[in-house]
Order: C-alpha cells, then sequence, then structure tokens
C-alpha cells in the first residue's frame, strides 16, 4: 500500500504520492463506477459561468490550460456547459476563481453553494511544493476542483469506500446521493492508486456526470466562428456548412463519403456583417442542383459577394462583387434546377430581390430591383412553395411580421399581425403549405400556418422562452419542426405531431449555444448546426421518428445513406 500525506483545507486536499512508483492509467476491464453528489448543489439548468477574480496578461496561459482541461473532461462527456471564463464583475453569479499562489486549492463548498460567492474556488498556478509536472498539477487538479464545482463530493467519503482510505483520507462535505457504487479510480478519490486519475474521467466518472446532466450529444466540429453557420444540402449523403472565421474569412467544412472534411478558407472578408445591425448570419449558401453550390455574404463594404463550386474544374470560382448597399445578410433560395433568387434589406431598410437562371440573361444576374416595405434586423425569411413561387416574411418597423408573394408576379405587402422582436423563420412542407415562426415580445414562440390559399386566424402560442431568431424545417408533407435557444442556451425541439394535429411541446436536446441554431433537413434527416460558447461548431442530427404515413412513402424513394446521426429521438 502507497504511503501518503494529504494536506486538508477545506474540500481540497492535495494528496502527494511518496511512492516512486505512479500508475498512470486505471486498470483494463474494470467495471467499477461511481459519483456522490450533494443533491441541493446540482445546476438545475445544466450551465453555470465562470470567472476570474484577479486575472493578469502574466496567467493568461495558465488561465487557458483550466478552461481547456475542464472542456476535454466535464464539458466532453456531458451536457453540461461552463460559459464566460472573464473577469469577474461585481455581484456576478458563478464560480469566482481567486488564483493565489500561497493557497491549497479548493471550493468553499459544493456545485449551487458557492454561486456567486467571492473566491468560491481557489487554484494555485505556482505549485513548487507539487512533485509533479506543473502542467499536470495545474489541470489535473483543476478537474477535480471543478468536480466539487458540479456538486460532486469527496469518492473517499462515502459509507461503502474501503474503511481504511474512508477513515485516513475523509474530508469535505459529504454526498448525500449515491448516483453509482464507489469508484476507486475516480478523479474525485483520493485513495486513487493514480493520482488524480492522471486529469482523465473514470468510466464511472463518465456515468456518473452523465446520469446527473446528461450526455453530450453534440458532434464537435472545430473552428472558431464569429457568427452563426449556414449549411445545405446538395443530395443525400452530403451536408455542406459555412461559417465565418475570427480572420473575417468565410470557411467551409462539409461531410461526404462516411467522414467530415477539413476546414478550406474560401477568403472574403465578412468579419463586420455579423457586428452590424444585430445580424448574426453573415452568410447564405444554396444548392441549385446537385454538385452545384453557392454561398453568398455581406462584405465589409455592404455590397453581396458570391462564390460558387465550379464541378467541371473541381475549385471555387469568385468571390463575384454583385454590387448594391446591404444592412444584414444576404438570403438565397432555389426554387427549381438553375434557378437562383437572392434578397437582402438595403440601407434604406426596404427589401432588394437579384435573381440568376441558368436560361435567362445569358447567365447573368438580373440586376437588383426594390420589392419595398420596411424592415427591422436586417434579416427577412424566403421559402419556395414550389416551381416559380417565392414566399417572403420580414418584420416591420411596427414589429410586425408581413408577407409578400411571387406566382407569376409580386404581391403588395400583407400584414400578417403579431409583434416580434427577433428575425422570423418560415418553411413550406409543399405546395400550397407555409408555417411562419416568430419570437414575441414576451419571448415566447408564436406559429402561423397558410395552408391552400389562406393563413390561420391569429397567431399560435407554442410558448418557450427565447431571445434569438428561431429555425425551422420541413422534410415533406405533414412534417415540421422548429428549435430554439432557450434562455438558458440550450437547445430546444418542437414538432408537429401529425396525428393530434398539433405542436407536441418543447424538449430539451441538450447543450449551451452561443446564438441561434441553424436547422436543415438533408434526405429523411435533420440537422442542426450551432455556434457554442468557445465559438467552435456544433453538429447534431437525427432521423424524423413520426409514424407519419405520408412522410414514410416519402422516405421510401429516398437513399437512407446518410450523415452521420448523433442523437434519435
Amino acid at each position: 500500500m502507497k504511503a501518503s500525506t494529504c494536506i486538508k483545507t477545506g474540500l481540497a486536499a492535495l494528496c502527494l504520492l511518496l511512492s516512486t512508483t505512479i500508475v498512470l492509467s486505471q486498470p483494463t476491464g474494470s467495471t467499477s463506477s461511481g459519483l456522490s453528489v450533494a443533491k441541493k448543489g446540482i445546476w438545475p439548468n445544466k450551465t453555470c459561468s465562470v470567472c476570474w477574480e484577479n486575472p493578469t496578461p502574466g496567467n493568461a496561459t495558465e488561465r487557458q490550460l483550466v478552461r481547456q482541461a475542464i472542456a476535454d473532461t466535464w464539458e466532453k462527456f456531458s451536457a453540461f456547459r461552463f460559459t464566460g471564463w472573464d473577469a469577474c464583475r461585481r455581484g456576478q453569479k458563478g464560480i469566482r476563481i481567486l488564483i493565489d499562489p500561497d493557497a491549497h486549492p479548493h471550493v468553499d463548498a459544493l456545485g449551487t453553494y458557492i454561486d456567486g460567492e467571492e473566491d468560491g474556488m481557489v487554484l494555485n498556478f505556482d505549485w513548487e511544493g507539487c512533485n509533479r509536472d506543473r502542467k499536470e498539477c495545474i489541470t489535473w487538479i483543476a478537474v477535480h476542483e471543478f468536480g466539487h464545482a458540479l456538486g460532486i463530493a469527496h469518492e473517499q467519503n462515502r459509507g461503502d469506500a474501503p474503511q481504511a482510505c474512508n477513515e485516513e483520507n475523509s474530508q469535505g462535505t459529504d454526498g448525500d446521493w449515491h448516483l453509482t457504487p464507489y469508484d476507486e479510480f475516480s478523479v474525485m478519490n483520493y485513495c486513487n492508486p493514480s493520482w488524480n486519475n492522471g486529469g482523465v474521467l473514470s468510466p464511472g466518472d463518465v456515468a456518473g456526470i452523465q446520469k446527473l446532466y446528461g450526455a453530450n450529444d453534440f458532434e464537435d466540429l472545430g473552428g472558431q466562428l464569429t457568427g452563426e453557420p449556414v449549411a445545405c444540402s446538395m443530395y443525400t449523403g452530403r451536408l455542406d456548412v459555412f461559417s465565418v472565421g475570427t480572420d473575417g474569412a468565410a470557411y467551409h467544412k462539409y461531410y461526404a463519403d462516411g467522414t467530415w472534411h477539413d476546414y478550406q478558407s474560401l477568403g472574403g472578408d465578412f468579419k463586420l456583417a455579423p457586428m452590424l445591425f444585430g445580424s448574426a448570419l453573415p452568410l447564405s449558401t444554396v444548392s441549385w442542383g446537385k454538385n452545384h453550390l453557392d454561398v453568398y455574404g455581406r462584405g465589409t463594404d455592404g455590397a453581396i459577394y458570391q462564390k460558387w463550386w465550379n464541378e467541371a474544374k473541381s475549385q471555387w470560382e469568385g468571390w463575384h462583387n454583385l454590387g448594391g448597399q446591404f444592412k444584414g445578410a444576404p438570403v438565397a433560395v432555389c426554387w427549381s434546377p438553375g434557378r437562383v433568387d437572392l434578397f437582402g434589406i438595403g440601407m434604406d431598410d426596404g427589401l432588394y430581390h437579384n435573381y440568376w437562371d441558368v436560361n435567362l440573361n445569358n447567365q447573368k444576374w438580373g440586376g437588383w430591383e426594390p420589392l419595398g416595405g420596411k424592415f427591422k434586423l436586417g434579416y427577412v425569411s424566403v421559402v419556395s412553395q414550389g416551381p416559380g413561387k417565392l414566399d417572403i416574411v420580414g418584420i416591420g418597423m411596427d414589429d410586425g411580421m408581413y408577407h409578400k408573394a411571387w406566382n407569376n408576379g409580386w404581391t403588395d405587402w400583407k400584414p400578417l399581425g403579431g409583434k416580434f422582436s427577433q428575425a422570423p423563420s418560415m418553411v413550406s412542407a409543399g405546395d400550397g403549405f407555409l408555417d411562419v415562426f416568430g419570437i414575441g415580445t414576451d419571448k415566447a414562440l408564436y406559429h402561423k400556418r397558410f395552408v391552400n390559399g389562406n393563413w390561420s386566424n391569429g397567431w399560435e402560442k407554442l410558448g418557450g422562452q427565447s431571445v434569438n431568431r428561431p429555425s425551422a424545417v420541413s422534410l415533406g408533407m405533414e412534417h415540421c419542426t422548429v428549435l430554439v435557444r432557450g434562455l438558458d442556451g440550450g437547445l430546444y425541439e418542437n414538432r408537429w405531431n401529425h396525428e393530434s394535429r398539433r405542436f407536441d411541446g418543447f424538449k430539451r436536446v441538450g447543450g449551451v449555444l452561443t446564438d441561434a441554431p441553424f436547422a436543415v433537413g438533408e434526405g429523411v434527416n435533420i440537422h442542426v448546426l450551432m455556434r457554442a460558447p468557445k465559438n467552435e461548431l456544433l453538429h447534431a442530427g437525427w432521423r424524423d421518428p413520426h409514424p407519419n404515413p405520408t412522410l414514410a412513402k416519402f422516405r421510401e424513394s429516398m437513399d437512407v445513406g446518410s450523415v452521420k446521426i448523433q442523437k434519435r429521438f
């Protein structure tokens, strides 16, 4: 049995193993698992902010090491998210970390009991007395202390821990809820044969934290985004995603042949676009046929730029300046192969339209035409019910929703009523069908339906709470799913139930997002792309579960081979 010495301060105890034999990994084949938590210390919304009491440029590297260690452990394997990581403000809630070179790392209490407490967590970045690599001391101990911040007690305190371990090392607050059996190899166990388990969560730690806060159902695609991603699918099994990086350039990542391909910079300068006029959508993308793909962006000069994939040359072409002066992001839509319609809100708040048709104008753009109206938020939603048809909705200066359509000519703008605080989202399940969604001034989601020439009376309140635009997707007749970012930052989904003829109600999918989600259909699947708190790109996808005979028939005609599915409801 290894000799050890434990320095006990509150919940902290740095156990320095004096033995020269140190086990760096747990035995293979171990099936033990366990975590013990303070039930009233559980964070209710699966998220909390983190701030530093005394950050300096001199400790920036160490602070980033801590942040990365937490991302690689507790956040990687659970739906919990730590946000912020900036300097603490007076009265700020969440986990407040003091960096103290003379203190032993500790937290003053478990979980929510340190919410907003000054110096609620203390970390040491110097550790002259640590008998390991300094980086290991900083990161491995941080993983342990953040386990406490999640509400997890010391594993050796449990009544089912070995008696010798419990008597020698028991300290701090005991947990009152044992999620799973005792775990010798937990990062929360002082009696672990590997000190802090090498900063790696044991299988028991993973099982316990997922039981407590849920699993991480999102696929981390990396990158550094400055606004919402956009995506489209050229065909079943293919997904193309575009975003703007911190350098202002557009970036492209795609899934094909069973794998995600690396990011590719497409150049351009769009870094100011997501910051102007509240628009978080700097780009728009559309496919106008198999292996035909366009991406559009509002440049820093206010003009719209186009880049397109040249299949014959297997390379990207552009950026081509389409001119104009616009406040927000462009919106591109295709009503049939070889046709693209492009929209943008001008500096006069009016809507403008441009088009490209492979069979018209010698394949040149038709030029910008004014469509009138006055719109807030720099963004409208546009869909096509079928060939030769377009529908547009936007938020007017009076916060009401307005609609305009093309069918062998433009209609006048028609008020749809309501009061909205965010840009709308609209989808079409087929010719003659529209579903429109908007976030009201009360932050709730509202819905209005168009069926065979008639709008539903009033706006249906679907509830929920959000301060970002919704994102809706339809896979075919009688199908509609809408997603929002909740006030807790999580992704929420609400589906149309064709049997009950109503929406099922919101269900939390998980995660923590920075902006609104972007939903897109691909074959029989739904994909959601999101920007996360560290500005990375997240992806979730699932196959629609409704036993809808109409949709089932639609599915039978599709190739079911598809993009990797991360979650299925």
